[in-house]
């Protein structure tokens, strides 16, 4: 056969072609077990993809992390820190034992610089002017039945810094006759008209 259809010294050529055919029961019963084996195949290796992807992700992060650590040549690790007293400056400084370095300060109260007996540190000294003793006076100190403090150091320390903050909120006070200045835009309830 030519390629245009016509039979080359009259003898038949045969050929295959993809052509539509109609399939028996049996065969689409087989096609639709593949479909179904190759749809719960397509959902493990997403949820394999997806695993992956996490830990792809995490070890990211971790590699970023570690970059950053390598970059800077330090890292945040727990270290011990005391409570030491600087009478002659009225600040409580908190200390690094590894490294005596300042790690924040705040300001003596009155009962800081007036009720608590001072010593010295058991390490020497520590400087002019500076004393370790028990714990500021911000810090919750109070003892239970079993003689355990009742928070960590972390706790009081946090309950501190509120109390602190608190303090430092006072009302506003009218500058004519010393009594609290209400809210703007609100009297009685209702909506001030000017």
């Amino acid at each position: 056969m030519k390629a245009n259809g016509s039979s080359i010294g009259g003898k038949d050529l045969a050929v295959e072609r993809q052509l539509p055919c109609k399939l028996t029961e049996t065969e689409l019963l087989a096609r639709g077990e593949s479909m179904a084996e190759s749809e719960l195949q397509i959902d493990k290796l997403k949820a394999d993809r997806r695993a992956t992807n996490k830990q792809i992700l995490e070890q990211v992060d971790l590699r970023n992390k570690l970059a950053h650590t390598i970059e800077a040549g330090e890292e945040m690790r727990n270290v011990t820190c005391r409570w030491k007293a600087r009478e002659s400056e009225k600040l409580w400084r908190l200390v690094r034992t590894d490294t005596d370095a300042e790690v924040e300060n705040r300001p003596m109260n009155a009962a800081d610089l007036q009720g608590n007996l001072s010593f010295p540190s058991d390490e020497g000294d520590d400087g002019p002017g500076e004393v370790e003793r028990a714990e500021p006076d911000f810090l919750d100190t109070s003892d239970d039945a079993d003689g355990d403090v009742d928070a960590s150091l972390s706790e009081q320390i946090a309950a501190a810094d509120k109390k602190l903050t608190a303090s430092k909120r006072k009302p506003k006070v009218s500058k004519l006759k010393g009594k609290p200045v209400k809210a703007k835009g609100k009297a009685n309830g209702r909506r001030a008209h000017a």
